[in-house]
């Protein structure tokens, strides 16, 4: 008789460091944005740092982990195609451009932002990486350093994005990869309740959610992967910030039945159990690392041990972690909204305006004036065509909900 599987969520794989899910720069418009990280390869503690608007200027930074939306946009950029060879770059947060200024203190060319800059860019292949070049360069500085660089650690330069000469191509803080945001990113629940769905990305498990066992048999398994069911609250998961430190930002994964979290630590057995706590003050919390345009990895810590949750079958053997690899694999997961309020009401709209879907597009009577969100807070295209699911149009404010089919 063949083994009944039974689905159960572990954590194994001791690996540290953030993880590369390299991609080529994606071009898009402001119409129909596409964002993206630009992630410098770098060296030692200048290691998968990505630029970062900050008063002004550049800096290589540490990828934000938490679910704070203005914090995520500082570290997000747009690519627009202006000719076939030169490239204008956006910054989401403050919506300027990259430039390019001397700064005479530092006697460097760095990178600031600008509403009319004075230069477009270029990225050129290096091996899998891409450098990335200025196309007109300023008066001051350094005739020939044009090529973008990011700095070293010392107070004065504090990784900033900088300018050097062309012959710096090899060196890794002169090389860059792009990693396409995640749109699907839930909202934190520290002042309100925002509740999820934690569900399988792994093929075959498409649709399994995280659920919690209200009253185990087995002393070891206290949550499995089940069939979605739209009103099982043991399925419901919402995530509360842990710290204030920006840089270092994870958040505990709380169950609306058991109002237990999942907690980092495990017991050993046949597998590494992911085990349950009430107590909100224990273990280390959960980190958001994006895989893709969808799925994330969930990233926690028993002690030392960086370790990711996994789903896997009590029956066969788990997998094994392999850094930028766990794209559909039992390390991806995606989030899908259960219930909660997202930040945007619902009140009645101009009776003269009407909202309505057609064809996976929202389509909108009586105003050319709205914006459209996905229920995970992001904004999305007007006028094109849209994923299944729940979706808001706001104008002047108010917003109706449309479901897109």
């Amino acid at each position: 008789m063949k083994t009944k599987k039974t689905l159960v969520v572990l954590i194994l794989s001791i690996i540290f460091g953030m993880k590369i899910y390299a991609q080529a720069p994606v071009y898009s418009t402001a119409e129909n944005p596409v964002w993206q990280y630009i992630q410098v390869i770098g060296t030692t503690d200048r290691m998968d740092r990505v630029f970062t608007a900050e008063e002004g200027r550049v800096y290589g930074r540490p990828m934000y982990t938490g679910l704070d939306r203005t914090s995520i946009d500082k570290q997000l950029w747009r690519l627009e195609k202006v000719t076939s060879t030169s490239i204008m770059i956006v910054n989401k947060a403050t919506g300027k451009k990259l430039d390019v200024e001397y700064d005479s203190s530092l006697r460097l060319r760095v990178a600031i932002l600008n509403d009319s800059p004075s230069t477009n860019w270029r990225f050129q292949r290096n091996g899998n990486n891409y450098n990335m070049r200025m196309l007109t360069e300023p008066a001051e500085g350094t005739a020939g350093n044009i090529l973008a660089y990011q700095g070293i650690s010392t107070s004065r330069r504090n990784y900033i994005i900088m300018f050097d000469a062309a012959s710096k191509n090899s060196d890794l803080n002169a090389q860059f990869q792009f990693i396409t945001f995640n749109n699907s990113l839930p909202v934190e629940s520290n002042d309100k309740e925002v509740w999820y769905f934690i569900k399988s990305a792994k093929p075959g498990m498409e649709n399994q959610c995280v659920t919690a066992i209200a009253n185990p048999t087995d002393p070891y398994i206290k949550f499995n992967l089940a069939a979605k069911e739209a009103s099982n609250p043991n399925q419901y998961w919402k995530f509360v910030k842990v710290t204030e430190d920006e840089e270092n930002l994870h958040y505990y994964i709380q169950n609306k039945a058991t109002r237990e979290i999942i907690s980092t630590e495990i017991i050993l057995d046949k597998y590494f159990y992911v085990q349950n706590t009430t107590d909100m003050q224990e273990g280390y919390g959960w980190q958001f690392i994006s895989i893709n345009k969808e799925q994330f990895e969930l990233r926690g810590k028993d002690g030392t041990a960086v370790r990711y949750l996994n789903a896997a079958s009590s029956d066969t053997k788990s997998e094994t972690y392999l850094a930028g690899r766990s794209e559909n694999t039992g390390f991806a997961w995606t989030f899908e909204w259960a219930e909660g309020e997202v930040g945007i009401t619902n009140p009645v709209i101009n009776e003269e305006i009407r909202v309505t879907s057609e064809e996976k597009r929202i389509i909108v009577f009586g105003t050319d004036d709205y914006t459209v969100w996905n229920i995970y807070g992001s904004q999305v295209g007007k006028n094109v065509a849209l994923p299944t699911g729940i979706y808001l149009v706001v104008i002047n404010g108010e917003a109706r909900k449309v479901i897109v089919k």
